[in-house]
This record gives C-alpha cells, sequence and structure tokens, in this order.
C-alpha cells in the first residue's frame, strides 16, 4: 500500500475522531445552549460542508464526468437537501 494513501487515511480518521471526542466532551461541559448558539454552530458546519462541497468535491466531479454531469448531481443534492 502506499504511504501517502496510509498517511491521508489515517490523519483523516484521526481528525474525525478527535472532532467527536471534542464535541461530546463540550457537550458535557456547556450544560447551557440557547438557541442562538445551535443556530450558530448548524450554520458554522452548513458553510464548512459547502465549501468542501463547491471548492473540493465539485472541480472534481468535472474533471471526472464533465461539468453537465457534475452540476446535475450537485442540483440533485441540493434538491435532496431541500426536500429533507
Amino acid at each position: 500500500m502506499d504511504t501517502t494513501l496510509f498517511l491521508a487515511a489515517a490523519l483523516g480518521g484521526a481528525s474525525g475522531i478527535f472532532g467527536t471526542v471534542l464535541g461530546t466532551l463540550s457537550s458535557f461541559f456547556i450544560k447551557r445552549c440557547d438557541d442562538r448558539m445551535s443556530v450558530l454552530t448548524m450554520a458554522f458546519c452548513a458553510s464548512v460542508m459547502t465549501d468542501i462541497a463547491a471548492f473540493e468535491l465539485l472541480p472534481k466531479s468535472f474533471s471526472y464526468a464533465g461539468i453537465p454531469h457534475g452540476l446535475a448531481g450537485f442540483a440533485t443534492g441540493a434538491a435532496v437537501c431541500a426536500y429533507i
């Protein structure tokens, strides 16, 4: 196995575990969370995911499948999210 691929997978897994643990610990120590804090957290997470989709995944989908199919997939995903 390529060491670069292994390192990327290990760092991705470690960051996911670290983020989950950090979120869990913060929920134990922050006793009072009002609606404003919840909205702020959700907005931040949504902006991070939109950034990842727009600047990381979308250009790769254009190179693999072409612009029309990439945009169709992005629009379909947006429609499903809006429906949910």
